[in-house]
C-alpha cells in the first residue's frame, strides 16, 4: 500500500467520525503499510561486498541498517495485525535510530489515527511538514486532523496547499474540503466543491462526490436531486453500498418501502450480499411479512455475524411461525448455550415447548425465569396452567404462593390463585385472595368479576350486585357483568325494570349468546311476563339445548302456563344434562309437582257435571 493510500484510508476514518451531517465515505478498514514499499528511507535493501565486510565501519554501518530493518519489519507486523500501541513502539525503536526518516514519522502519526491519539498523530505529522513543506501525503493527513480537532480554518489551509502544489490531487482535496464546509453547516460551499468533483475529469472520487451530494440535498429537503445524486453515485461506482444505503433509506423515510426492498435485493442479487444491506431489507421483509424471504437475509447476517442473539432469535420467532417448531427448539436452545442468562430466549423456548404439548420440559423453562424478568409473571401462569392441565393443582397452588411472595404486582396471580380454590370449593379462601387482589388491583376487571361469582356461590348476593356495578362501571360493555348483575336481580326479584335493561345491553352487544337470552326471558317471568318469557327461553334453550338450567327454566314456564307435559318433558332433560346433585334433586321434585298437577287435573270433575 503506498503512502498515498494509507493517507486517504486516514482521511476516510476522520471524516467517518467527524461529519455529523455525513456518512461514512467507505467503511472498508485496510491495514497500513501492507507492502515493503513503506520503509523508512535509511532501511533500505543492500549488498555488502567482500570489501565492506573486511571494514569494521562498514560492518557497523550493515549491522545497525540489518537492525532497523528488523525493527521496522516488527513495527509493520504489529500493524498489520491490528495491534497499533505496539506498532508505535516499534516505529519509534526506528525512529530513534534513523531521527530524520519523515517516513518513519508518518507511520507512527498514522498508528495515533488508529488509537485515535490526534493531539500525537498531529505532533509527528507537523514534524514531517517542517522537514518536507512539500509533503502532500502529510498535509492531506494534517487536513483531516485539524478537521476532527474543528480547527477548520488550518484544514481549509492544508488542503488548499494541496490543490496548489499538485493539480493531480485536486479532486481529493476538493472532495475532503467540501466535507469540512458540510461539517460547518456551509451548504453552499459544500455543495460547490462536491459539485466540482463530480464535473471533474477524475473519476476515482465522483462517486464519493455524487454521494455527499445527495445527502446535502436530503437534508436540504430537494427528495428529487438526493435521489438522482445516490443513483449517479451508484452509476460511478455498482457496489458503493453506502449508497445503496443512502438511497434505501431515504425511500423508507418516504414510505416508498417497495422502492427499497427492489434497491435492496438488486444489490443483494448482483453485487452483494452485504450484513448492512441484510439487516434493512430483513426488517422491511419482516413488516410486510414475508418471513421465507427474510430468514434468508438473516442468514447472511449470520455467516458474519454467528453470535448475533438478535438475528437467531428473530430467526427462531419465524420458525416458529412457520410451525417448525422442532427447529425453533433447537435454535432457541443454542442461543441459550451462548447467552443462558436471555429470558426472553428461554420463555420463548418454555412456549413453543408447551405448544409441543412438551408439558413437563415447558414447566422446567417457565420455572427457572428469575422473579426479576419481565417474563416472570406470565411463565408462571404458564406454568400453574400446566400443572393444572397435569391433574396437579396442588404444584399450580404451590409455585402461586411462591409467586405471590416474590411480586404482588401482578393480578393474574391472585385470579388464578382463586380459580384453583374455587375448584377446589373453597370459596372463603378464594374471596379472601380476591378481595386482596381487588384491593391491589381496584381497576381489574377480572378480579372483581371472578370476585362478584364467588360471592355468589357464598350466598352474598348483595356483595355479587356491589362488584358487578364496579365492573360495569370500569366497562360499561362488559357483557358477563351485565348478564350476571341482571340474573342476580331476577333471581333476587328486585330491580326487575333494572334487570331487564341490563339484559337487553347485555344482548345488543351479544345477540346469540344462549345465556343471555335466558337471563332475558327469566326476568320477564319474574315480572310476570310469561308469553315474553316463553319466546326467549324456547329461543334460548334452541341455540344451546344441552345447558341445564336453561332447560328448567322454560320448564318453570311451561308449568306456569300449564303446560304441563312440556313442563315435564323440558324438567326431565335438565335432569339429564345437569350435573350439580343438589340441583338434580329440586329438578326431580319439579316433575313430582307436575306429575301431581296432571293427576289433579285429570281427576278433576267438570263444573257442568254439578
Amino acid at each position: 500500500m503506498t503512502i498515498k493510500n494509507t493517507v486517504f484510508l486516514a482521511l476516510i476514518s476522520f471524516f467517518t467520525v467527524q461529519c455529523s451531517t455525513l456518512v461514512p465515505l467507505d467503511k472498508s478498514s485496510q491495514a497500513v503499510g501492507e507492502t515493503a514499499e513503506f520503509r523508512p528511507d535509511s532501511a533500505k535493501s543492500f549488498e555488502v561486498d567482500a570489501q565492506q565486510s573486511r571494514n569494521p565501519a562498514s560492518v557497523e554501518e550493515v549491522s545497525n541498517k540489518t537492525d532497523i530493518d528488523y525493527q521496522f519489519a516488527l513495527a509493520e507486523t504489529y500493524s498489520l495485525e491490528g495491534n497499533p500501541e505496539k506498532a508505535v513502539e516499534g516505529f519509534k525503536a526506528v525512529l530513534i535510530k534513523d531521527p530524520d526518516s519523515t517516513t518513519v514519522m508518518m507511520r507512527i502519526a498514522l498508528e495515533y489515527v488508529k488509537l485515535g491519539v490526534v493531539s500525537e498523530a498531529v505532533k509527528y505529522t507537523e514534524q514531517v511538514q517542517l522537514k518536507e513543506p512539500k509533503n502532500i501525503e502529510a498535509k492531506l493527513l494534517l487536513g483531516g486532523l485539524y478537521s476532527t480537532l474543528k480547527l477548520y480554518e488550518k484544514a481549509i489551509q492544508s488542503y488548499k496547499s494541496v490543490i496548489d502544489l499538485d493539480k493531480s490531487y485536486e479532486a481529493e482535496a476538493t472532495l475532503y474540503l467540501g466535507a469540512i464546509y458540510a461539517e460547518k453547516n456551509d451548504v453552499q460551499n459544500a455543495l460547490a466543491s462536491f459539485d466540482k468533483v463530480a464535473q471533474s475529469k477524475d473519476d476515482k472520487f465522483k462517486h464519493l462526490a455524487y454521494y455527499y451530494l445527495g445527502r446535502i440535498q436530503f437534508f436540504k429537503g430537494d427528495i428529487s436531486k438526493a435521489e438522482d445524486s445516490y443513483k449517479k453515485a451508484l452509476n460511478h461506482k455498482k457496489d458503493f453500498v453506502d449508497a445503496v444505503l443512502a438511497l434505501g433509506g431515504m425511500y423508507e423515510e418516504k414510505n416508498r418501502d417497495q422502492d427499497a426492498v427492489k434497491l435492496y435485493a438488486s444489490y443483494q442479487e448482483q453485487t452483494g450480499p452485504d450484513i448492512n444491506v441484510a439487516k434493512a431489507l430483513s426488517q422491511l421483509y419482516l413488516q410486510n411479512e414475508k418471513y421465507d424471504k427474510a430468514y434468508s437475509q438473516y442468514e447472511i447476517i449470520l455467516a458474519n455475524e454467528p453470535d448475533n442473539i438478535a438475528v437467531k432469535i428473530r430467526m427462531a420467532l419465524i420458525d416458529i411461525e412457520r410451525k417448525e417448531y422442532k427447529v425453533a427448539i433447537q435454535r432457541l436452545k443454542e442461543i441459550l448455550v451462548i447467552a443462558p442468562d436471555s429470558d426472553k430466549v428461554r420463555f420463548y423456548l418454555a412456549a413453543v415447548l408447551e405448544e409441543m404439548d412438551f408439558k413437563a420440559e415447558a414447566i422446567d423453562q417457565f420455572v427457572k425465569i428469575p422473579y426479576e424478568s419481565q417474563f416472570y409473571g406470565e411463565a408462571i401462569v404458564h406454568a400453574a396452567y400446566l400443572y393444572r392441565a397435569q391433574n396437579q393443582a396442588d404444584k399450580a397452588e404451590k409455585l402461586l404462593d411462591e409467586a405471590l411472595k416474590n411480586r404482588t404486582d401482578y393480578s393474574q396471580f391472585y385470579a388464578l390463585k382463586a380459580s384453583l380454590l374455587d375448584e377446589k370449593r373453597k370459596y372463603n379462601d378464594a374471596e379472601k385472595i380476591l378481595v386482596k387482589g381487588a384491593n391491589l388491583f381496584p381497576e381489574n376487571e377480572q378480579i372483581l368479576f371472578f370476585l362478584g361469582s364467588v360471592q355468589d356461590k357464598l350466598g352474598k348476593k348483595l356483595d355479587t350486585i356491589v362488584s358487578m356495578k364496579k365492573v360495569i362501571a370500569l366497562n360499561d360493555s362488559h357483557t358477563q357483568a351485565l348478564n350476571y348483575l341482571a340474573y342476580t336481580y331476577a333471581e333476587l326479584g328486585k330491580e326487575l325494570v333494572e334487570a331487564e335493561n341490563l339484559a337487553k345491553r347485555a344482548l345488543n352487544l351479544k345477540p346469540n349468546d344462549a345465556y343471555i337470552i335466558d337471563t332475558l326471558g327469566w326476568v320477564y317471568f319474574k315480572q310476570g311476563k310469561n308469553k315474553e318469557a316463553m319466546e326467549y327461553l324456547e329461543k334460548a334453550h334452541s341455540i344451546n339445548p344441552n345447558e341445564g338450567v336453561i332447560a328448567e327454566h322454560l320448564g318453570d314456564v311451561y308449568f306456569k302456563v300449564q303446560l304441563y307435559a312440556k313442563a315435564q318433558d323440558m324438567y326431565e332433560k335438565a335432569v339429564r344434562v345437569e350435573r350439580n346433585e343438589a340441583n338434580q334433586r329440586k329438578i326431580e321434585s319439579k316433575i313430582l309437582q307436575i306429575k301431581k298437577a296432571i293427576s289433579d287435573n285429570y281427576n278433576r270433575v267438570p263444573a257442568s257435571s254439578y
